[in-house]
């Protein structure tokens, strides 16, 4: 680079300069604006992944005090379900820090895994009611990853996954004895359905 070149803005990580829709969403939430959150949420046409917005949301601090009124009040809101236990899993993962695991404290863990399995309540309930309810699985994911809960001989976690996002195919027909599940979780599946096993 010359010396008489411009020199470049710094990078600008905030969400809202490249989705304006992140700014209005924090404005919506701090005036505790929940139906036009979820006008807006509803109004996405089909097949966009929410998860996007969802994280947006989840990530504004305080947010769980309102969101824990919601669930409360409507057990079976979906979008309550999933904000709510998304920001579940951003509470363990602040607890837990950005250290590597080995820096990180017994306490500091246990918190982690409290959150997470918070998280993955209501995010199953979430997932039972909407099958279809992307940034609910999006966050599954997540909670699977941090609590390693469900995963194979291969480290995947599969159990109760739409096919969509599997990362395995060991229920799927025609699969090899490799990527088979393996122990208790095998168990389950060919008593369950003989036909889903390999």
């Amino acid at each position: 680079m010359s010396p008489d070149a411009p020199s470049l803005p710094p990078p600008d990580f905030e969400p809202a300069s490249a989705f304006p829709e992140a700014g209005w969403l924090r404005q919506a939430v701090a005036a505790r604006d929940w139906a036009g959150i979820r006008q807006y949420v509803d109004g996405l046409p089909r097949g966009i992944n929410r998860s996007f917005l969802v994280g947006v949301v989840a990530d504004i601090p305080g947010v769980e005090h309102p969101l824990r009124d919601m669930v409360a009040a409507a057990p079976d809101d979906v979008l309550a379900l999933t904000l709510l236990g998304t920001r579940e899993v951003m509470l363990g993962w602040e607890v837990r820090t950005s250290a590597r695991a080995k820096d990180v404290s017994r306490e500091q863990f246990a918190g982690l895994h409290a959150h997470l399995r918070q998280a993955e309540r209501l995010l199953i309930r979430a997932t039972a009611l909407d099958p279809t309810h992307d940034a609910a699985w999006a966050s599954r994911l997540t909670t699977a990853r941090g609590s390693s809960s469900g995963r194979t001989r291969r480290g995947a976690a599969t159990t109760g996954w739409p096919p969509t996002i599997r990362t395995t195919t060991a229920d799927r027909p025609g699969c090899s004895s490799s990527c088979a599940p393996s122990g208790a979780e095998a168990g389950r599946r060919r008593t369950a359905s003989p036909a889903s096993a390999c």
